[in-house]
């Protein structure tokens, strides 16, 4: 608990300059996760006052979906901590998902975001990373398309 604490103490703090650097570039990825979740609520806000035509059902799910994906990214950074090294590979992971599940329930209003997950990772000093999120990337795009197939959305 006191762990967590610490963590969360660490994520909002408004110094994050005194960090190690891949602490400190763990932090922004998170607010960066945090700044996707509100922008996503407020699309669903937006779709639930008719100013978005997505169809109702699959922006619902669309939106339980990031909830779901955020939350778990929530927990799994409090119970591990920010200084982990597997953090970098779990924030790619969660920013794909995201967008994974974004594009598919905002349809093509979003495409543009296929390419965030390897601009998130630009953030991190390491090369493997950044290739691994460009092959994922490409697992993301064909991924989408079988979602929208499945759920009637193209």
């Amino acid at each position: 608990m006191e762990r967590s604490i610490v963590t969360l103490k660490r994520l909002f703090s408004k110094d994050i300059k005194t960090e190690q650097n891949n602490v400190m570039q763990n932090i922004c990825v998170f607010r960066v996760i945090l700044f996707c979740f509100v922008i996503c609520t407020s699309m669903a806000i937006l779709n639930i006052s008719r100013i978005f035509i997505v169809d109702h059902k699959i922006m619902t799910w669309g939106y339980m979906g990031i909830c779901v994906v955020s939350i778990l990214y929530f927990v799994l950074i409090l119970l591990l901590g920010i200084e982990r090294t597997c953090i970098p590979y779990i924030s790619i992971t969660t920013i794909g998902l995201i967008v994974l599940v974004s594009s598919t329930a905002f349809t093509y209003h979003v495409i543009i975001l296929l390419t965030f997950p390897i601009v998130v990772a630009s953030m991190y000093d390491e090369m493997r990373l950044r290739k691994i999120c460009i092959l994922a990337d490409c697992i993301l795009y064909c991924g989408q398309h079988l979602c929208r197939l499945l759920l009637g959305n193209l």
